[in-house]
């Protein structure tokens, strides 16, 4: 896949399941496993990803309406693979893989910004 390294190497993270969501923390004794963002929602890798409503604005923009329901509704592990396995051009040339992967990065690292940077604002989709 051509993208920076650092995409590639939280990519393995992603497919390993080693990111240090609120939830995975907290079970190594580190604070509460929720969503800084949703009441009473625990931070996991497919929340903080696809189903937190700051995610899931993100790939609403991105998804076209007849990909939506399969995209939001599957397990992580059968999420993971079908956007990983997926080599369909869109319309600026590149493979929806790649897209799908930047975007994950982003959303993680906009994440932990706003987690650790206080100036930080997440970009606004509109």
């Amino acid at each position: 896949m051509e993208v920076l390294e650092r995409v590639r190497y939280f990519i393995w993270r992603l497919r390993y399941g080693r990111l240090p969501t609120n939830k995975a923390c907290h079970r190594w004794g580190h604070g509460a496993p929720y969503c800084g963002h949703c009441v009473g929602v625990e931070e996991s890798i497919i929340h903080v990803l696809r189903d937190c409503p700051l995610a899931h604005d993100v790939w609403n923009h991105l998804l076209p309406m007849q990909t939506r329901l399969g995209f939001f509704t599957c397990h992580y592990h059968s999420w993971f693979q079908h956007n990983m396995l997926n080599y369909e051009k869109l319309e600026g040339g590149n493979e929806w893989r790649v897209v799908w992967a930047v975007t994950c990065y982003h959303l993680w690292l906009w994440r932990n910004k706003e987690n650790f940077d206080y100036e930080f604002v997440r970009p606004r989709i509109y």
